[in-house]
């Protein structure tokens, strides 16, 4: 109840604000659309215009209206001018405890109206344990220089701001101006706080009028999860946006479909929606079913009096469905971006129970759940929906550390040139080396302990003295390196990087964007004075920012929005692999290859026209994601950058799918820096690619990197032998006796498939034992090779109809059967197998029907 009032009370607050021009009390005779940020409410005053303007409200809670630690947040400023001549002002905010860290905005207000805008401000990390930051806002007239007071009178405008108590935030975005008052009816906000209560955190939950609504992505950033049960973000195309790209930058969205209209869910898919709309009906008796992992279907009964509303949809194909009615879609989760939009298309009373009904559960150990009980509590289907939303994020595929040894080596090459080093090296040791044969000859090495020291303390002023120089005659620089991640079917991509900002001496700085955020190093600037310019809702700019001598780094992210969706189309055709890239905003691309989820890379020849080719029968080396044996300094930083995002593929479940990653020399797009300074850039972009079925009687060549392997169940019987990690590409190191089935899948677009021939080389080091080579025809084991001790590559020609047979899935079984040692030693020496790849050969069929697996 408590936390109701307050809701209500900052809702009032924020309607009054607008309504209420301190002192100077004007008639509202009609308020224009409900105010957004940056949007004007024109107003008719009584006065006779020569009053001064006035500040209304300012440092108080707006947006998300949460404040997290170390994260983007709002600020409300509401300025009215009563005069009948148009006036600019300037505000300004900042953190009472961080008043060196400034953030400000201009406004330009029409005569005789109020002007609603808010400053975004980036929370900092109080160490002293405090829970409230008091935020200091002072607005200025650009005309007179002037400090525009409030209604008090006062020059400062003050307002605490506390830290939630869970840093994991839900918000509901409302259809009105106030917060909901108490009622006995189910709502939303409800069915969010029997989420959070199954996800066992703390009830954090905002809620945020229209009037707040934010502009930007980056106004999103303190949310975790957001709740969509009305149309009001459809009427304001900024938020739509805003929410849009937060999402796709790896936010969580409930779209509750019942209570929204399809329009509210096109505008936040960009019109791209993932399913159709049949019908809206009624429930009263239905069954509410889902499937496990094993996919064994569970149900529970419903029986209500009051009718519970359902959406019948058609979602596209893949869509994850989560529960079901009668093969209905009662819920299902849609991959956006590297974010998640859960979607339920049934009512709320069929996720939650009342107080009454609710079996607290035994805990075994100590709750950490919410301080308060919700008013309603979750079924297990609610709490299944809370796992899929709040899925543990995978950790990222290429770090920050990754992109900064880039850009330093980079740079590094330019700053100090190697050859002149090596001059200076070569010196010292050629006049050491010729001091002491003198010395040797006369018999006087004693004289090297003096000699010695004095060489090195002139070779390294002669270092610092070149370095300086070269320091001196390197210009101001600012590098970028841009990994732009393009998703399946999509205009917008996301963009994750890193900036370098090198200095030659201590001088003023231009470093700013327009669209996109990035934060600079700031270290070693601890009591410096520095302000935060944001001239609209996506461009900002440091204003006169004094950068220290030597290189600084700052995290770049940001969406970006193509006008039509860059996609690579490939297809198998008469013993080739050929594509397209269609609509690709990139003019050129360079060391492209083939990245799949845990096979080897292929290399991809690009031609000017988009086109693209590739050697189906040549992949890449283990570890290798550049072509070629001599590469140049570029390529072999895209090599070791490549090699660290392979290395992390198991923690960042990158690629999930076949990948076409290619290098271009894009520019990161809304930087503002520097004109005169030097700049280099570099981007990677990694592209779904789409494979198409060939027409029939086209013949087809597999290569191994097209093959998926696993080590599964012998047919026979025999269990599984642990020789192999798919996940990661790794083969084991053993001491035991193994009998390894090995399953090669064949790509799902190509089924059904007529194998005409297969080749299956094998690496392997297995001393003092017995190898069995064999493979299954028709359910019988055919022996193909028997090999003492082997070492080194083995191959094999399968021929259909004798050798080797398809399942009905398109796999090929092979076999790899190690005995026990042939020694009597007790300590058995170890064996690999370094590699196991199959090509093939075949055909699509004629008259058949593509497979719908």
């Amino acid at each position: 109840m408590i936390r109701y009032f307050l809701g209500q009370l900052f809702g009032l607050h924020a309607i009054m604000s607008v309504m209420v021009a301190g002192p100077f009390v004007g008639e509202l005779v009609g308020q224009a659309a409900p105010a957004t940020n940056d949007n004007e409410v024109d107003l008719h005053f009584t006065d006779d215009g020569a009053m001064t303007p006035k500040v209304i409200r300012a440092g108080g809670r707006a947006g998300i209206a949460a404040y997290p630690d170390g994260r983007w947040a709002i600020t409300a400023v509401i300025v009215g001018n009563p005069s009948n001549k148009p006036i600019e002002v300037e505000a300004t905010a900042y953190f009472r405890a961080a008043p060196q860290q400034q953030y400000s905005r201009r406004l330009w207000i029409p005569p005789r109206a109020v002007r609603r805008t808010g400053i975004p401000m980036l929370v900092p990390r109080l160490t002293d344990g405090s829970h409230r930051r008091e935020t200091v806002v002072i607005v200025r007239d650009l005309a007179t220089g002037e400090v525009v007071r409030n209604s008090l009178g006062r020059r400062e405008n003050t307002l605490p701001l506390s830290k939630p108590i869970d840093p994991f935030i839900s918000t509901v975005l409302l259809d009105s101006l106030l917060p909901p008052g108490p009622s006995k009816l189910l709502t939303d906000g409800d069915v969010m706080q029997a989420m959070r209560f199954a996800l066992r955190k703390k009830v954090q939950l905002t809620h945020v009028p229209t009037i707040d609504f934010p502009q930007s992505y980056l106004e999103f950033e303190a949310l975790n999860q957001i709740a969509i049960s009305n149309d009001a973000i459809q009427r304001d195309a900024a938020a739509a946006a805003g929410l849009r790209e937060w999402i796709r930058l790896g936010g969580e969205a409930w779209l509750m479909l019942d209570l929204i209209e399809e329009a509210t869910a096109a505008a936040i898919w960009n019109g791209n929606l993932p399913f159709e709309t049949i019908d809206n009906v009624t429930l009263t008796d239905f069954e509410l079913s889902k499937y496990d992992v094993l996919g064994n279907r569970s149900s529970r009964h419903i029986d209500v009096e009051e009718p519970i509303d359902f959406v019948r949809v058609i979602v596209d194909p893949g869509v994850e469905v989560t529960h079901f009615i009668d093969d209905w879609p009662a819920s299902f989760v849609v991959p956006f971006g590297e974010g998640r939009i859960l979607v339920t298309t049934l009512g709320a009373a069929a996720w939650v129970m009342p107080p009454l009904d609710y079996k607290r559960p035994n805990q075994g150990r100590r709750q950490t759940g919410p301080v308060v009980d919700p008013p309603y509590f979750p079924h297990d289907e609610l709490v299944s929906l809370g796992a899929e939303l709040n899925v543990l994020r995978s950790k990222p595929a290429v770090t920050s550390i990754d992109f900064q040894s880039y850009l330093q080596e980079r740079i590094g090459y330019e700053v100090v040139p190697w050859q002149s080093v090596a001059i200076v090296l070569s010196a010292f040791v050629l006049s050491l080396l010729a001091v002491g044969l003198v010395l040797y000859r006369f018999e006087r090495m004693g004289y090297m302990l003096g000699i010695a020291p004095a060489a090195v303390a002139i070779t390294t002023a002669a270092l610092l003295a070149l370095g300086e120089s070269s320091d001196r005659e390197v210009p101001e620089t600012v590098g970028a390196i841009q990994w732009i991640k393009v998703f399946p079917g999509s205009r917008e991509a996301v963009i994750d990087g890193e900036l370098a900002f090198f200095n030659p001496s201590r001088s003023k700085f231009k470093v700013g964007a327009d669209g996109g955020m990035f934060r600079l190093d700031m270290s070693g600037q601890a009591g410096v004075k520095r302000t935060m310019r944001w001239s609209s809702n996506a461009r900002w700019e440091w204003d006169d920012l004094t950068i220290p001598k030597g290189l600084r780094f700052a995290t770049w992210r940001r969406p970006i929005h193509y006008d039509k969706p860059p996609v690579a189309h490939a297809e198998f055709g008469d013993f080739s692999f050929a594509g397209q890239l269609r609509h690709s905003p990139w003019e050129t691309l360079e060391d492209a290859i083939l990245l799949f989820p845990n096979r080897r890379p292929v290399a991809v020849n690009f031609e000017d026209d988009g086109s693209f080719t590739i050697d189906a029968e040549v992949s890449l080396g283990r570890e290798q994601f550049v072509q070629g044996t001599l590469l140049s300094d570029e390529q072999g930083r895209r090599q070791r950058l490549l090699k660290e995002m392979h290395a992390r593929r198991l923690e960042s479940g990158f690629p999930s799918r076949p990948m076409l990653l290619a290098w271009s020399d894009v520019a990161p797009e809304g930087i503002i820096a520097n004109e005169d300074a030097r700049h280099f850039h570099t981007s990677l972009i990694s592209l779904p690619i789409e494979f198409h079925r060939p027409e029939p009687g086209t013949s087809v060549e597999l290569g191994p990197s097209f093959l998926r392997l696993a080590v599964v169940h012998s047919p026979f019987g025999d269990g599984v032998s642990p020789v192999y990690r798919a996940a990661s590409d790794e083969w084991v190191d053993l001491t035991v006796p193994a009998n390894a089935w090995l399953r090669f899948q064949m790509p799902p677009e190509l089924l059904p498939f007529t194998v005409e021939s297969a080749t299956v080389n094998v690496e392997l080091n297995v001393p003092s034992r017995t190898v069995n080579f064999r493979s299954v025809h028709e359910g019988t084991a055919v022996e193909l090779r028997e090999e003492s001790s082997p070492s080194g590559s083995y191959s094999f020609d399968l021929q259909p109809g004798t050798d080797f047979e398809v399942d009905e899935q398109g796999g090929i079984l092979f076999n790899i059967q190690i005995s026990p040692a042939d020694t009597d030693d007790d300590r058995k020496p170890q064996w690999k197998i370094n590699d196991a790849r199959m090509s093939v050969v075949g055909r699509i069929p004629e008259d058949v029907e593509p497979s719908t697996n």
